[in-house]
């Protein structure tokens, strides 16, 4: 006898009651509880960094949200079939540590995710620009950040919407700048012979939920290396070289229609808790934590 919620059997147990409905509104709420990478990058990068604060120079988030277009008059024009892959999605990130998740973690997360399949395009991306330290004395940030930066920054992303949704403007850049600045004397003092040291900067991943005119998740990584330099050679003669690399990575995923059309249409109607019953094993009103 099949245990299926949506299977048709003479014999088979009377149906538990149903969860409540879950509408658009519930979702809305649900997603009102995260924090918008861009937010998180703002805070971040607000004020002008120093040394003396103690505070690392790093910033790193393993998965975090990014909503994009996506408000409350965009939830109620969406498909339902993508509301439940929505909440299907909340529901298995919000049982994981996110903050510390790496790309690899988040990448496979999603992939194992029943509610989505890999809609390809996948990217990868690598940039090195050559810098050389310059510390200010009050380590305060250029805003007139070098287009030689900013053209670098947007080769690597080559995508508007991320440099958007992450907030990641000339003074961001120019914070990001100065910290790599201070990174790269830092290393530099560690250097006796010929070799190479590098630190991560800046390490991000973010979810971005779709919206009812992009009906696509897509997972994206932006780290940011810095890295020094020393060389030693005959007569020694010393010669070094600094710089910053990164790294963009990106994955699209859709709602995987050959499991979700299985759902029953009454179901489907009442839109997404009724996934618990289905797909997942989610936690009544679990979200993102920020």
């Amino acid at each position: 006898m099949s245990e299926t919620p949506y299977a048709s059997t003479d014999d088979q147990a009377p149906p538990l009651d149903p969860p409540p409905p879950y509408s658009p509104q519930d979702l809305e709420q649900d997603l009102a509880q995260l924090v918008d990478i861009g937010t998180r990058v703002e805070q971040e990068y607000a004020r002008p960094y120093e040394v003396s604060s103690g505070r690392p120079p790093y910033f790193h988030v393993g998965l975090a949200p990014s909503l994009g277009l996506l408000t409350a008059p965009n939830l109620r024009m969406m498909d339902l079939t993508l509301l439940v892959a929505m909440k299907a999605t909340l529901n298995t990130l919000a049982n994981k540590n996110i903050e510390t998740m790496t790309w690899e973690e988040a990448v496979a997360l999603l992939r194992q995710n029943p509610a989505l399949e890999d809609a390809g395009g996948s990217v990868f991306r690598q940039r090195t620009l050559l810098r050389r330290s310059k510390i200010r004395l009050h380590t305060q940030p250029d805003l007139e950040v070098g287009s030689k930066v900013q053209l670098w920054f947007d080769d690597l992303i080559q995508d508007p919407d991320v440099l958007r949704d992450t907030r990641i403007t000339a003074k961001v850049l120019a914070g990001i700048m100065t910290r790599t600045d201070i990174v790269i004397d830092s290393l530099r003092s560690l250097l006796r012979k010929t070799e190479r040291k590098s630190k991560t900067l800046l390490d991000i991943g973010i979810i971005r939920f779709p919206s009812a005119s992009n009906p696509i998740f897509r997972v994206y990584r932006i780290q940011l290396r810095v890295w020094v330099k020393h060389k030693i050679s005959i007569g020694f003669v010393h010669s070094g070289s600094s710089g910053i690399e990164g790294v963009y990575n990106s994955c699209d995923f859709r709602p995987c229609r050959a499991i979700l059309d299985f759902v029953d249409p009454q179901i489907r109607a009442q839109a997404v808790r009724e996934v618990s019953v289905i797909l997942l094993q989610p936690v009544r009103g679990a979200a993102i934590s920020p």
